[in-house]
């Protein structure tokens, strides 16, 4: 057998190496390529999700325009039916107070309050009787 020098062994070795990678290189791109194809190539069909995300997608587009300023009112030209009605209230709540009688008035004045059970005055939440 004749013996190879080391320059022939790592240009074989280097030969070897290469091919392997650029073979493992050929078949990655041939995957990816083959891969994005059916990708591309299958519709999908369009989930209840897909339908919200794109309705919050317009609805956030919506919100992010800002609103047109309204029209300012035309000027108020119709006169008022009933121009002062607080005063009419008021005199009204007067001519009520002076209808009471004497004897109301007093009946109202002299209210006696109902009396308090000493039971409630003395009731401690925080003593042991009422166990």
């Amino acid at each position: 057998m004749t013996e190879r020098g080391i320059p022939t062994l790592l240009a074989i070795y280097f030969g070897v190496f290469a091919l392997l990678t650029g073979g493992a290189f050929f078949a990655y791109t041939k995957f990816t390529q083959a891969s994005e194809q059916m990708a591309q190539s299958r519709s999908r069909e369009r989930t209840v999700l897909d339908e919200r995300l794109a309705s919050l997608r317009a609805i956030k587009e919506a919100l992010r325009k800002p609103l047109p300023k309204p029209q300012p009112l035309p000027p108020i030209t119709a006169k008022v039916a009933n121009p002062h009605p607080k005063v009419e209230v008021a005199e009204k709540a007067e001519r009520k107070s002076k209808k009471l009688s004497q004897e109301t008035r007093d009946a109202f004045a002299s209210f006696d309050e109902p009396s308090v059970s000493n039971s409630a005055l003395s009731y401690d939440r925080h003593s042991m009787r009422g166990f």
